[in-house]
Parts: C-alpha cells; structure tokens; sequence
C-alpha cells in the first residue's frame, strides 16, 4: 500500500475541539436548508428539521458509543457501562461509573464526592445525554480532583450517584470523517512535552487490557513522542482512509489487516491512559480520541522495532 497517493485527503483542523471555551453552548439541531419551491416549503422543511433533530442525537450516540474510544475501551452494547454521554466545550464524554470500565481507562475507584474538583457548573439531562445549562439544577459538573490541569475526565453528581465523564472523541454533530493531528489528542490528554508521558507498553486488548511489553525508560519515552510528533501529517478520518485504502483491499486481504491489529497504551503522568491501534503489516496507527488514520513514518518504525519486539 502506498501511502503517498493519500495526501490530497488531509482536511482542516478545527482548534475549537480543544481550546478552552467555558462559554460554549453545545449545538445539537442542524438547520435544514430553505427550499425555494411556494406551497411545498413549509412542508418540506418541517420534514427536513423533524429528521435533523433524530439524526442530530443518533450522530451524538453513534459518536460516543465508537467501537474503541479515546480512552481506549472497547465500548459495550447499550445498558452496559456507558450510561449516557456528556457534550461539553464541542466534545463527547462517556459517562460512567462501571469500575471495570473505569479501570480500564487508568482509573482506581468509583466516582465519589472526593473525585470532584472545581465546579464547572450545572447540568440538565435530555434524550441525548447531558448538557450544561445555566438552571440551578441538582446535576453539576466538576473537574476530576487527581487530574486537574486534564480535560480528559469530569466528574458528574446527579442527585447522589457520582459518575465519570470519559473524553470519547473531539467530534460534535457533524462531518463523521473529522479528524484531528495526534498533537491535538496529546493535549486533550494533558501531554505537554515528553516528559508527560510515563509509560508505552503493548497490551492485548483481548485480555482486559493484560501489558505484553512495557517501555518506561525515559530516553526510550522521549524518543517515542518526538517519532509520533513526525506522524502529524498526513492523517485522515475513517471514511477517507476507507475510500483510499481498504475499499482497495480484497475480503481476504481486508481480513489479514483486521487480524493483524495491535494495541499501544500512552500513559500520562497524571495517570490517564489512552490507546492507538497499530497495523504493523500495513503501517498504520488508528487513534479513536482523534478519530484519525496515521501512517508509520520511517522514525516511528525504527522506533518499534528497537522496543515492541
């Protein structure tokens, strides 16, 4: 596979999903466009917007419910861990407080009073999952206390029960092929420079998460984020990477590149953890908080062969 063909795909980045915005106010009605036709447009449009508003809460659930989201757990059916989502400053969260789940996404304990760190206001609960409103409800939002200076984790109290709002994915209602550079997923996670990465091992996702190889030496770890630094671009979402290379692929082949799948944890210093997808027979990383394909770069695989045997 060649990965030059691809870079006419790349698209903008849109800063918003990770700049700071405590004004922000989620956005979850499309706004159908007018039809200029007489006596069908009233019609019409109710039509259009009744639509938007059922495909504007699929997209939001079909978004945080992705098959392996930025905190790197394979997301389970409905009624299982993830309740519910939050839509905060243009991103999703999987809200949580299933302690295997928890576990798994670099967090000890179920949610409690202890967890929450500053308030960042009140929430109401829709059809679609939470949102901030400006009401003095019995729902508030806080800042994960161990994780502070991240806006990966919130801590959300409805009434009693205290639940975990994961980072799932920069994406709101909109185009499903967005994607962000892995500087951006960095960010959200609290990475700054190299020395706020702790840990980069292998595990087999198939076994609850089990480490295969564990890199924690500090050279090793400085080099790993300068080599993924060398992977910003190109990058593509999902359905260019599909159009571009696995629609070219035959069923067998299709098949030997699912198989082929690996897994790497990033652990931070705060103690978060997310995952990329890594296809070594084609190479490639997958990063579901960034919702975005990364070819390997000549740096990155030196770097792999010398520390994931």
């Amino acid at each position: 596979m060649k990965n030059e063909k691809l870079y006419d795909a790349i698209s903008d980045i849109r800063e918003e999903f990770i700049e700071e915005a405590d004004n922000y106010k989620f956005k979850k009605n499309i706004v159908p466009r007018l039809i200029k036709w007489g006596s069908m447009a009233a019609c019409f449009c109710l039509v259009v917007f009744g639509a938007s508003l059922v495909m504007s809460g699929a997209f939001a659930r079909k978004g945080a419910m992705d098959s392996y989201n930025g905190m790197g757990v394979p997301t389970p059916t409905p009624g299982g861990p993830v309740k519910t989502v939050l839509a905060y400053n243009g991103a999703l969260f999987n809200v949580s407080n299933d302690l295997t789940y928890l576990n798994a996404a670099g967090i000890p304990n179920v949610m409690t009073s202890e967890d929450c760190g500053r308030s960042m206001g009140n929430l109401i609960k829709t059809e679609n999952g939470y949102e901030e409103t400006v009401l003095d409800t019995d729902i508030e939002l806080y800042q994960y206390a161990p994780a502070l200076s991240n806006r990966a984790v919130y801590v959300i109290r409805d009434g009693e029960e205290y639940m975990a709002g994961l980072y799932s994915n920069g994406l709101t209602v909109g185009d499903y092929n967005d994607h962000s550079p892995l500087s951006n997923l960095y960010r959200v996670y609290g990475v700054k420079s190299e020395e706020y990465i702790t840990s980069v091992a292998e595990v087999n996702s198939a076994e609850e998460g089990t480490v295969l190889t564990e890199v924690v030496n500090q050279e090793a770890l400085v080099s790993f984020y300068h080599a993924t630094m060398t992977m910003e671009s190109p990058s593509f979402g999902r359905e260019d990477f599909k159009k571009l290379v696995t629609d070219e692929m035959s069923e067998e082949e299709y098949q030997a590149f699912l198989e082929s799948e690996r897994v790497i944890g990033i652990t931070t210093a705060e103690g978060l953890k997310f995952y990329l997808k890594w296809y070594p027979e084609d190479g490639w990383f997958y990063a579901g908080g960034s919702k975005a394909y990364y070819p390997i770069t000549e740096e990155m695989q030196t770097w792999l062969d010398n520390y994931i045997p």
